[in-house]
């Protein structure tokens, strides 16, 4: 593979996701997330620095999260995030 093809490219900036009341992360979908709090932007979530700390779901069921490493927001899709890095599971 080439360089530029193992590069992240990140969605664009009006992209659409879904933010979980519970734990903080995004989603592009709706059932990734575990309670839906709202819709935003990928522009309005990830390059704004994270006071919290990043938070694994308690849901099983959606526990691959991803960590921005420019800003520590949390995603559930690595395309929302400018820069991720893949989370730990919990045990």
């Amino acid at each position: 593979m080439t360089e530029k093809a193992e590069k992240h490219v990140p969605l664009p900036a009006e992209t659409h996701a879904f933010i979980c009341a519970n734990c903080g992360a995004v989603s592009l979908n709706p059932d990734g997330v575990c309670k839906v709090q709202g819709r935003m932007t990928r522009g309005d979530w990830c390059g704004t620095k994270s006071i919290e700390p990043a938070k694994i779901c308690q849901n099983k069921l959606n526990n691959l999260r991803f960590k921005c490493g420019n800003c520590g927001r949390v995603a559930v899709d690595a395309g929302l995030l400018c820069e991720p890095e893949k989370m730990p599971e919990p045990d």
